[in-house]
């Protein structure tokens, strides 16, 4: 089954106005998002109704790499439509296709190109890559989309250490279904409290001893909704404290493994960013409120929290 990640967001937030539109296309038109596993699945991506179409027909295509003004295709060296686009100048169209959360079809269309060249992929002997200039402006859907994620990516690198309290408003902004939820420390899965999140990292409480955590390997489970769907982070844990008056607690703190944090994720928690820069305008102090305090250090209390209550691990 497949998860169109990006309604998850959708469902949050108005589709892009017109400003917020073109400021994705002046600021992000020359960006190259490569298309892998990860970023399809973010931008719900429907990688099987790919192809390249000429007036010598169209063949299927693996699509490389996407920007607002071009793109890579990686093609067969074997096809047919190979040697009538393979001139610089050719004209063609790319077809994208992408998953609607709201949609039982693919929503596609076909954006006209003229090509660049085409070379050798990875000094394969089967496979070519075709790049190709837009000669037109790209469908608002595309500039959305690859907007936000874009977007995104900068975000998580310029706030990486500011955390959002986890409570009921910022769980309905962001999507995250509950604060309950699943740890593996060392491929060992225990009960924890959510307590904030960040682009870098998140804390929690669980049970335990404070001294044997430190440095652990980690994999936190967070689950989504609209659509249901869950995402895994890896990470290891670089504070644990035992909770004042609570022998049993430890407020734990995990640093995500940076590079392999989902982009999805990372577009969730845009969502909220974005909100408060809205609220508070003008410098980054203004959208940042919720990243006062050490960030090593979880100032959560465990008031009300019962860990020994037995859950479904699954």
């Amino acid at each position: 089954m497949t998860f169109c990640l990006l309604g998850l967001y959708h469902a949050r937030v108005e589709f892009a106005t017109r400003e917020q539109l073109n400021r994705y296309y002046d600021l992000y038109k020359d960006v190259d998002v490569t298309f892998s596993k990860d970023v399809m699945q973010a931008l719900c991506f429907n990688a099987r109704q790919v192809c390249v179409r000429s007036a010598g027909g169209q063949c299927s295509c693996v699509m490389n790499s996407v920007s607002m003004v071009g793109a890579k295709v990686i093609l067969s060296r074997k096809s047919s439509l190979l040697e009538s686009i393979q001139v610089e100048g050719a004209s063609v169209s790319i077809r994208f296709s992408f998953f609607e959360s709201d949609a039982r079809d693919a929503v596609s269309f076909f954006v006209t190109a003229r090509v660049l060249g085409v070379e050798d992929y990875a000094q394969s002997t089967e496979l070519v890559v075709l790049s190709v200039a837009y000669t037109q402006r790209i469908p608002d859907m595309l500039i959305e989309r690859l907007g936000l994620l874009v977007e995104a990516n900068i975000s998580s690198k310029k706030r990486k250490s500011e955390r959002i309290a986890v409570n009921k408003e910022s769980m309905r902004r962001i999507g995250l279904m509950r604060a309950e939820t699943i740890v593996f420390i060392q491929a060992i899965p225990r009960r924890c409290v959510l307590r904030d999140v960040s682009f870098g990292g998140a804390k929690f409480i669980m049970m335990g001893v404070a001294p044997f955590l430190k440095g652990k390997e980690t994999v936190l489970k967070l689950d989504f909704e609209e659509p249901s769907t869950s995402m895994s982070i890896r990470g290891h844990v670089v504070r644990a404290d035992q909770v004042e008056g609570r022998k049993d607690l430890v407020a734990v703190a995990m640093e995500y493994d940076f590079d392999v944090v989902p982009v999805a994720y990372r577009m969730c928690l845009n969502r909220y960013a974005s909100d408060r820069c809205r609220r508070f305008p003008g410098t980054d102090e203004d959208c940042s409120a919720a990243s006062a305090g050490d960030p090593g250090r979880s100032s959560a209390g465990a008031e009300g929290i019962d860990l020994s209550v037995p859950f479904s691990l699954s």
